[in-house]
C-alpha cells in the first residue's frame, strides 16, 4: 500500500515538473523598473489576452526598503487613480489604449486614503484595456512614474 502511494507521489510529481517546465510564461522574465519614489520597484506581473476583446495588465509596486512608502498619486483627494494613466501604445500601428472605462475604471480597489506600502510588501493591481489586433504580440506600457515597458509581450 505504502509502495502504490510513492509510486503515486512519484507520478505525480513528474507530471507537475513536466506541466511547470513546459509552460513558457512561467519561465519567461517579465520587466519592472524604479519607480519614482526610491525604494519601489515596479513590476509587470502578466499582460493577456482575455475575454470580451480585452487584455488585462496586471503590475504591482515592491517595496524594496526598510520603510513604509507611500505611493499616492499627488493631486487626488481619494486614491483611485492608479490605473487613471496607464496606457498601451502600439507604436508601429500608431495607436493609443486607454483603459475601460464605465464612470469608474476597472481595477482591484479602491482606496479611501493614501496608498502605503509597508515595508518589504507587494501591492498588486490590475487593469483591463480594450485588445490590440491579434497581429500586434508586443506592445509597449506606460506607467506613471515609472520608464517605459517596451515590448512587452501580449499572452494569449
Amino acid at each position: 500500500m505504502l509502495i502504490n502511494y510513492m509510486r503515486l507521489a512519484l507520478l505525480t510529481g513528474l507530471i507537475v515538473i513536466g506541466v511547470y517546465s513546459s509552460n513558457p510564461a512561467q519561465s519567461q522574465s517579465l520587466p519592472s523598473h524604479d519607480y519614482e519614489i526610491e525604494g519601489i520597484e515596479v513590476h509587470i506581473d502578466e499582460l493577456k489576452r482575455t475575454a470580451g476583446n480585452t487584455v488585462t495588465l496586471r503590475w504591482s509596486y515592491h517595496n524594496k526598503s526598510d520603510e513604509p512608502k507611500d505611493i499616492t498619486p499627488k493631486g487626488t483627494v481619494k486614491d483611485d487613480k492608479l490605473a487613471q494613466n496607464v496606457e498601451l501604445v502600439d507604436i508601429p500601428g500608431k495607436k493609443k489604449y486607454l483603459p475601460l472605462e464605465d464612470g469608474v475604471e476597472i481595477i482591484t480597489r479602491k482606496f479611501t486614503d493614501d496608498v502605503i506600502i509597508p515595508e518589504g510588501q507587494t501591492l498588486k493591481t490590475w487593469v483591463k484595456f480594450p485588445a490590440p489586433p491579434k497581429d500586434v504580440k508586443s506592445i509597449d506600457v506606460y506607467i506613471p512614474k515609472v520608464e517605459p515597458f517596451e515590448g512587452v509581450a501580449i499572452q494569449e
